[in-house]
């Protein structure tokens, strides 16, 4: 894992990185965020409005 990686899996409360999304990759899809409750409690996640129901 990279120094730019790590750094960000530390910086997260739980050890979870925050994946980013490339621009390219961006510009095809309607991204939106949502919460999902997990076992833990809730968390954001980054959709795609364009495929989700």
């Amino acid at each position: 894992m990279s120094a730019r990686g790590k750094a960000a899996k530390a910086s997260v409360p739980g050890g979870a990185a925050q994946a980013e999304i490339d621009p390219l990759r961006a510009q095809h899809m309607e991204l939106g965020r949502r919460q999902i409750r997990n076992e833990t409690g809730f968390c954001d996640v980054a959709v795609n409005d364009a495929e989700s129901l």
